[in-house]
């Protein structure tokens, strides 16, 4: 029987002890905080189910094995397209953790979403969580412009009136979201995954942490503060109001010169304005430029936008599955592409015992 013992073995490790709870039956899964003998009650322990919709196999497998509990796949499709979900086990009363992405075709997986929760609760599931690692409709936060839609609330709204309990999301784009529901939305933050390997890869000699906005001024103090590096730098865009996708001019506010810098976002999408920013920092004199972002999108023409321009690491997660491109770029490749499942399944065992989920995964 497998399980994780607090406080001797990290994030996403897993030790052999057997469970007081699982008579020997091979069918429970026990989450203790130190001792055995403290093992919480049977329902936490065993009774929850894990789904996960198609769009990132790869982190749900990775999260299988952690938790070493199946991950299931209930989505079928039809020969006319049309989509069904049929769970493989029982819910009856447990809790059941929906693990989807927000990407690729985001569209998709809403509808995914909607038929895998409708199934759960048609099911008698005692509580339904979904785990979105990347939000979808998270960057539609506002009405910015005359008669527009807000997708990000609505998909929200929409969640809780079809029955879900709990929301859970990584490094959204606006958390300001979180607040459009009445049920409890846990946001938690890929840098408890990216700060290691950054640590690791980059140090903090000359360095400079940079955000290509002003909203992204919290996020990159955070880093900044947690690297050491030696200062934080803001680029700021001009935006033709014509068309809101292409930046028009930069400044900035900091000293690159002679620096390596590190620009931070929450997501890379079609990597234009990391680029343009990127110039701007070695027209300043910056000696090395470097971007790190919680969620690689990396949509249209960004593969190559990225490799035309002076940055020469770029390290995303896998909240969405990397494509084979991605996993193939000179720029990013394998090592550029860090596991968020150690935290996702932290997440998960947290919630099962009703632990703290800021206390020590907030860094």
């Amino acid at each position: 029987m497998a399980v994780v013992e607090r406080g001797s073995v990290g994030i996403g490790e897993i030790r052999s002890v057997v469970c007081p709870h699982s008579n020997g039956d091979g069918l429970g899964f026990c989450v203790f905080k130190e001792k055995p003998e403290v093992c919480p009650p049977l329902y936490e322990c065993r009774d929850f189910v894990v789904l996960s919709g198609p769009g990132n196999l790869q982190l749900a497998q990775e999260v299988s094995g952690i938790l070493h509990k199946r991950v299931s796949n209930p989505m079928k499709k039809f020969s006319d397209g049309e989509s069904l979900a049929r769970i493989p086990e029982s819910v009856r009363r447990k809790r059941v953790y929906i693990l989807q992405p927000g990407q690729p075709d985001p569209d998709r997986r809403i509808n995914e979403t909607f038929h895998m929760v409708d199934a759960a609760r048609r099911s008698s599931a005692g509580e339904i969580t979904v785990f979105f690692p990347y939000y979808p409709q998270g960057r539609a936060d506002r009405k910015d412009q005359p008669r527009v839609s807000i997708g990000g609330a609505m998909f929200a709204r929409q969640l809780e009136d079809r029955g879900v309990h709990r929301i859970v999301t990584l490094d959204m784009h606006a958390e300001q979201l979180q607040g459009v529901t009445n049920i409890p939305w846990d946001n938690l933050y890929t840098s408890h995954s990216l700060l290691p390997v950054l640590e690791r890869e980059l140090g903090n000699e000359d360095l400079v942490v940079a955000c290509t906005d002003a909203g992204g001024v919290k996020r990159a103090n955070f880093y900044h503060e947690e690297l050491g590096a030696d200062s934080l730098a803001i680029f700021l865009k001009q935006r033709d109001p014509r068309d809101k996708n292409a930046p028009k001019s930069f400044g900035m506010i900091g000293d690159v010169r002679g620096k390596r810098v590190l620009f931070l976002d929450d997501v890379i999408d079609t990597a234009g304005t990391l680029k343009l920013a990127a110039d701007c920092a070695i027209e300043n004199g910056a000696v090395e430029v470097c971007a790190v972002a919680a969620h690689g999108v990396f949509s249209e023409n960004a593969l190559d936008t990225i490799w035309n321009s002076p940055i020469e690491r770029v390290w995303v997660t896998n909240t969405i599955q990397p494509r084979p491109e991605v996993l193939n770029h000179l720029k990013i490749g394998k090592e550029g592409v860090v596991s968020v499942a150690p935290l996702v399944a932290e997440i998960i065992l947290r919630i099962q015992t009703g632990e703290s989920l800021s206390e020590g995964l907030i860094r």
